[in-house]
């Protein structure tokens, strides 16, 4: 699946003739890219067929926010699925292989007067794409608990790729965040009593 195949027709004329000084046949090849061609070369010619090996390669990101005064460190953990629908009907099923589907992120405590905290941006490895066509997926938490006073997200972070073939077989992958948004925020709420 990943190779394009050289799509034209090529033409080959071959020529015999017999040689009266030896009385043997000789054999003239010549190829073209046209009958015409093929026809009008002189001289034995040869033949090229390009074939076109293509894969294109992505790396959905996955950021992490966390909000409310003097929020503790935490690390969140993350999935992504694809999702099979009337948008991605266009390709056939599987031919996108996932590298990593999870991921992590560590958002530090946060210090004195700040009311948020963002961890590093985290990858869920590359996705290796072998045909154009509309690939969807969604990112959610998959962390609910473990601090007290936090609240965890249940809002999904909606990603698109778009892969085009270009004319000499070339596939390029163009990522899309629904909303240009890839954060997915939780809020920390100090409970009373608690130092």
């Amino acid at each position: 699946p990943y190779m394009t195949y050289e799509p034209n027709a090529k033409y080959v004329r071959v020529k015999v003739e017999k040689n009266l000084q030896t009385l043997k046949m000789d054999t003239t090849v010549t190829y073209g890219a046209t009958k015409a061609e093929c026809d009008t070369a002189t001289a034995a010619t040869s033949l090229e067929i390009t074939n076109k090996y293509s894969v294109t390669e992505y790396a959905p990101e996955i950021n992490k926010k966390v909000t409310g005064a003097e929020a503790p460190s935490g690390t969140y953990a993350f999935k992504l699925e694809k999702v099979d629908s009337a948008n991605s009907a266009t390709r056939t099923k599987d031919t996108d292989v996932l590298g990593t589907d999870t991921a992590s992120i560590t958002v530090a405590a946060m210090a004195s007067g700040e009311t948020e905290k963002t961890g590093e941006a985290a990858s869920f490895g590359k996705i290796r794409y072998t045909e154009e066509g509309v690939y969807t997926y969604t990112i959610s938490e998959t962390t609910t608990s473990g601090i007290d006073g936090m609240t965890y997200t249940t809002d999904k972070v909606e990603l698109s790729v778009n892969v085009v073939k270009a004319t000499d077989g070339t596939l390029t992958a163009t990522p899309s965040y629904k909303d240009d948004n890839k954060t997915l925020t939780n809020n920390y709420t100090k409970l009373e009593g608690r130092s």
